[in-house]
């Protein structure tokens, strides 16, 4: 059998993958579940104590911190006069980019406390390193900002007034665009 350059590069132990798969599996599982509002220190098990996070909204070398401010998250968009759905995390997809290191592919919706109630949907994606057997760095991007999703999925718009008192409200659902050409995208639909 004949690797190439990238292939020998990528080749790791069965056993080591596994494990660190589980691991990604794990982070995204409890990470779902801290979204939730049921942040029963699940997420800090899967943590390194002293794990370094970075995401487009916080900064964090703590992992207590962390499932702290994803408890008050929850809070602020489960609360208010009318109820609402909790925050949803659904996971797309975990691979490996390399020897110790995974990407996990998710989408976070939740429901701004507001009178027109503007689902928000965030498409993003969590590169997580390992160490010890524990997540000792977790990159967090998104694929708009978070201006871009505040101004184009939470300012009300004409379709939210008219729809104010219905259900389910109007949302905008976020695509992955890979590139742009001529005016045409090419997306990625999960």
């Amino acid at each position: 059998v004949v690797l190439h350059e990238r292939d020998a590069e990528l080749a790791t132990p069965v056993g080591k993958w596994d494990t660190e798969q589980a691991l990604a599996a794990e982070f995204a599982r409890t990470l779902a579940l801290a979204w939730k509002g049921q942040h029963s220190t699940e997420l800090c098990r899967v943590l390194c104590d002293d794990v370094r996070v970075e995401t487009p909204l916080w900064s964090f070398t703590d992992a207590d911190a962390y499932e702290e401010a994803l408890a008050e998250a929850s809070a602020f968009f489960t609360r208010g006069d009318t109820p609402s759905a909790p925050p949803t995390l659904v996971v797309f997809s975990q691979e490996r980019l390399r020897d110790g290191a995974a990407l996990v592919r998710w989408q976070l919706g939740v429901e701004w406390p507001s009178v027109w109630r503007a689902r928000i949907n965030v498409l993003g994606e969590s590169e997580l390193v390992f160490a010890d057997g524990r997540v000792s760095r977790v990159s967090e991007r998104w694929h708009q900002t978070p201006m871009q999703v505040f101004t184009q999925q939470v300012l009300p718009r004409m379709r939210d007034v008219f729809s104010l008192w219905n259900s389910p409200t109007a949302e905008h659902v976020p695509i992955r665009v890979d590139e742009t050409r001529r005016g045409y995208e090419l997306a990625v639909l999960p």
